[in-house]
């Protein structure tokens, strides 16, 4: 089987572990003078597993061992403590509960400041969604591909020319430059990622020169392995000559579907679906499952 990272925007990483998607509480199991074991909950609000989780929180007390995870630090009243290999995962809507001991009383205390993450999360952090890919239990890391439209197919260009691991390429309306979209509203974040990544002070307007800065026509280049190049020739966004320009400076095995009747990724609504998707199956069939 094959496998796809999919890359539809500049914040591709998706995460289960935001404040609101989970739920953290401490409970004591027992108790006595000469110490306690108690029980951290973690319950999984969301509908996306916690995946390589790790939880930190402020508590006064001592925590002398953790049974069923692993304590990772305590810096003065800071803990952090992460998954072990029996509870790797917290699926969407359950719970895990962590055992913890201590040689003093807790009484009425409790930890706060809980802070949960995940990979997502620390990843997100570090734009390398491509590694979280390759961690995980259920995917093949030798039939890897990539595949992203619009923003998202410039940043999978970029991936493909910086990953040698990656198989294949689906490019879906992406741009040449940066500066195909120069002068179209942007939504703040948009514009906070580009300047971040451009190394611009975020109070300063990015010119026409510093969109075109970034060139994936250039990265692709260095992309050789095989390219599909997938356009909409009604593209009321990103020009139909980014796709030409694109499919030209390819230099491994390359495809290109114009999709005739497409405006900015919307094949889905069109009558150009069943032939998108014979195209990009038959894509992946023939340079992935081999």
């Amino acid at each position: 089987m094959f496998m796809i990272a999919f890359m539809f925007s500049v914040f591709t990483v998706s995460t289960a572990s935001t404040a609101s998607d989970c739920k953290i509480s401490l409970s004591k199991i027992s108790e006595s003078k000469n110490g306690y074991i108690g029980e951290i909950t973690i319950k999984n609000t969301g509908n996306k597993e916690i995946d390589q989780w790790k939880l930190e929180f402020d508590w006064e007390k001592e925590i002398s061992d953790v049974l069923n995870a692993t304590l990772v630090s305590r810096q003065n009243n800071h803990y952090i403590i992460t998954f072990n290999k029996s509870n790797r995962t917290i699926p969407a809507g359950k719970s895990l509960k962590i055992k913890i001991k201590g040689k003093k009383t807790i009484g009425s205390s409790q930890p706060s400041n809980y802070k949960l993450t995940d990979i997502y999360d620390e990843l997100a952090l570090k734009d390398k969604e491509w590694q979280y890919l390759k961690t995980r239990h259920d995917v093949d890391k030798k039939e890897l591909g990539i595949y992203g439209a619009s923003y998202g197919a410039s940043k999978a260009i970029a991936s493909a020319a910086r990953y040698k691991d990656i198989k294949v390429l689906l490019s879906e309306a992406g741009m040449a430059y940066i500066g195909d979209v120069y002068g179209m509203p942007k939504d703040d974040v948009w514009l906070s990622f580009m300047k971040t990544y451009l190394n611009i002070p975020q109070d300063i307007d990015l010119t026409k020169a510093q969109y075109n800065a970034v060139d994936y026509s250039s990265a692709i280049k260095d992309v050789h392995v095989p390219v599909l190049i997938l356009h909409g020739i009604k593209d009321s966004v990103i020009p139909l000559s980014s796709a030409d320009l694109l499919m030209a400076n390819a230099n491994g095995p390359k495809e290109i579907y114009l999709m005739p009747e497409s405006d900015h990724c919307n094949w889905f609504l069109t009558a150009d679906k069943a032939e998108y998707e014979n195209t990009v199956l038959n894509f992946l069939n023939k340079y992935l499952a081999r």
